[in-house]
């Protein structure tokens, strides 16, 4: 029986600029300009969740209670979690809550963090196509 090779992974994160420094961001709470854009033009699959934190303070117009640690993305680079990172849960359907599990992988493999910074400005013209060779 031939045995499976572990693999590098790579993450494709939601851009989040809480923290906004060395990292790029991923330590808070995003901006509710970033918070805005994931969840209406983006409208990426947390962050336009029923159950988000960070959506249901959008719709009440950035009133009320700021959501803190709604998402992986708020958190990764925390001193709190220590870089801690999650393959994260089935959102949809009879499953749905259920962990995901990273496979075929192991300690000491590669993990490559990828993001794109939204509606990139080229020649003074905001492109809002999603570009992923960006990342």
């Amino acid at each position: 029986m031939k045995q499976e090779e572990n693999k590098h992974i790579a993450f494709k994160c939601t851009y989040n600029n809480g923290g906004e420094g060395r990292y790029a961001g991923f330590n808070g709470i995003g901006s509710n300009e970033v918070m805005q854009y994931n969840i209406e033009e983006k409208k990426h699959i947390w962050c336009s969740d029923k159950c988000c934190l960070c959506r249901n303070f959008f719709l009440n117009d950035f009133k009320g209670q700021v959501p803190m640690e709604p998402c992986f993305e708020s958190t990764m680079f925390s001193d709190k979690y220590m870089w801690s990172f999650s393959a994260g849960y089935k959102q949809s359907g009879v499953n749905r809550g259920d962990p995901l599990h990273i496979r075929k992988t192991s300690i000491g493999k590669i993990v490559v963090l990828t993001t794109r910074f939204p509606d990139e400005k080229i020649n003074n013209i905001i492109k809002k196509t999603d570009i992923e060779e960006k990342r």
